[in-house]
């Protein structure tokens, strides 16, 4: 049985039977340079959960034999097409503005945390200038329902007030 890796290159090499069908896993080689310490990572979170400490100690044998392989690299990515970076790019700067990135530093903390307030500002302005447009616009009523409904959840989610279509937006 097939295994995805989440990596087409990998996924050729990697066929594990006690997998499902299409169930991901993730490889961290010898040469990983960081991949000792994200099996350490994991052996600690699984003892937080309560796993056997004798799969604790597997993960950590396991963590030692790739801390000592002797050739290191730092991560690379798969062989992707300008577009593919692109999206998996913008995927991951949403991750940032609504925190589920990877900070490493309290300096990575604090640039997220910006993003976020620099996203909530410019999607207020936007809820405002989309409000204010709708008001001038001649709808129909069905029209105007369905966009209330919409800015209604859009507003509260951007930290906007709003009224409805007869008041200005604040």
């Amino acid at each position: 049985m097939h295994a995805s890796t989440g990596r087409a290159d990998y996924d050729q090499s990697v066929n594990l039977r006690t997998l499902e069908p299409g169930e991901p896993i993730f490889v961290i080689r010898g040469r990983d340079a960081v991949g000792a310490e994200a099996v350490r990572a994991w052996a600690n979170l699984a003892a937080k959960a309560g796993a056997p400490i004798e799969a604790v100690e597997l993960a950590l044998q396991q963590a030692d034999r790739l801390e000592a392989w002797p050739d290191k690299k730092k991560p690379d990515g798969p062989d992707l097409t300008e577009g593919q970076r692109k999206q998996l790019r913008y995927e991951h700067s949403r991750r940032a503005w609504d925190g589920r990135a990877v900070v490493e530093t309290e300096a990575g903390l604090i640039v997220a945390q910006l993003v976020r307030r620099q996203f909530t500002v410019e999607l207020q302005e936007l809820v405002i200038a989309l409000i204010r447009r709708l008001q001038k616009a001649n709808l129909t009523p069905l029209q105007v329902n369905a966009a209330h409904a919409v800015l209604c959840d859009l507003a509260h989610f951007a930290g906007v007030e709003f009224k409805g279509f007869m008041e200005a937006a604040d």
